[in-house]
């Protein structure tokens, strides 16, 4: 049997579809991925970090705003903000969560298991319970210990 379409039919089909295109390409367009940046310090005190990253995201051709959006929360030096404002990214969904240091990077592990948390200055990591070990981390934070037990001898 041979389905058989009318001319007014296929015009409102083509039609529906080529409106409903755009906007289905500006809704995927607009979808970027989202750092999150937790921060213990104040804001004037972050800036050199924060302008240290995106100068190199934007040598590697990544630009805020263009291919990825930063949502910024500062502890102000209050510790104890820290927890709320890991939880407040975490409900975010960002694809990372960016931590200058072991404090926020603490907040951050116990906000989320899944979200990947990066830091530059992973201090004391196994102490802190952000990783199993040295050798096999086995979770979501990584970064660099800014002290490796035994290379100052070598």
């Amino acid at each position: 049997m041979r389905a058989v379409i009318r001319r007014r039919e296929f015009i409102t089909l083509i039609g529906g579809a080529a409106a409903e295109w755009p906007l289905a390409v500006r809704a995927q367009a607009s979808k970027r991925p989202l750092i999150a940046w937790l921060s213990s310090g104040r804001v004037p005190g972050s800036l050199v970090f924060v302008g240290a990253f995106l100068k190199g995201m934007r040598e590697f051709g990544y630009i805020e705003g263009v291919n990825f959006d930063i949502a910024y929360r500062y502890a102000d030096g209050h510790a104890e903000r820290l927890a709320p404002l890991a939880e407040e990214l975490v409900r975010l969904h960002p694809s990372v969560i960016l931590v200058p240091a072991s404090g926020p990077a603490v907040a951050a592990k116990n906000s989320t298991s899944t979200i990947p948390i990066v830091t530059p200055a992973l201090a004391d990591a196994v102490h802190l319970g952000l990783i199993a070990s040295e050798s096999r981390p086995g979770s979501n934070v990584t970064g660099i210990p800014p002290y490796v037990a035994g290379l100052p001898t070598k």
